[in-house]
């Protein structure tokens, strides 16, 4: 009993739709509305990966392009899960019954944000297993490198600003 009352009440959740406008390989537009795929990270855009055969491969521009060919330009149906310190909305999405989040993590072409979330995991076991996208390459993650492009003030402390938003 003691565990109901704790038990606070499920709240509607909002939904979006819209067309899908591609920003990077976890961002997303419904119309104005910025949205950030909920439990996946992926590259920057300006972030790249290393083959095999040492080349520098512009994976950030990759993963959104992946976005653009399968979801750009579909209606999408989106339930928030919260808003961002960014003011985005973090949402579930999905094109005709696919869950961008879980196909873009086994392309390959983000990784489960397990900071957040362990919802994709298993799509990523998948991905390494099969090789695909990232998993092809050397990469640093991409929280990682969004911290590594923070400045760094004189003191050695962060600047404690984020970077801008894309």
């Amino acid at each position: 009993m003691l565990c109901l009352a704790l038990t606070p009440p499920a709240a509607a959740s909002e939904v979006l739709t819209g067309t899908v406008r591609v920003t990077d390989g976890d961002s997303i537009r419904l119309g104005e509305t910025r949205v950030r795929l909920y439990g996946i990270d992926a590259p920057e855009l300006d972030q790249t990966c290393t083959l095999a055969d040492g080349s520098e491969w512009w994976c950030g521009d990759w993963s959104r392009q992946v976005v653009q060919t399968m979801f750009g330009g579909r209606q999408a149906r989106c339930e928030v899960v919260e808003t961002d310190r960014y003011g985005r909305s973090v949402a579930r999405c999905t094109v005709a019954g696919t869950d961008m989040g879980d196909w873009l993590v086994r392309q390959g072409a983000a990784l489960a944000y397990r900071r957040y979330s362990q919802e994709y995991v298993e799509a990523e076991k998948a991905a390494i297993f099969a090789n695909a996208g990232l998993w092809r390459a050397d990469f640093e993650p991409p929280e990682d490198f969004r911290e590594a492009a923070r400045p760094v003030r004189d003191d050695g402390g962060s600047a404690g600003k984020a970077p801008p938003d894309p």
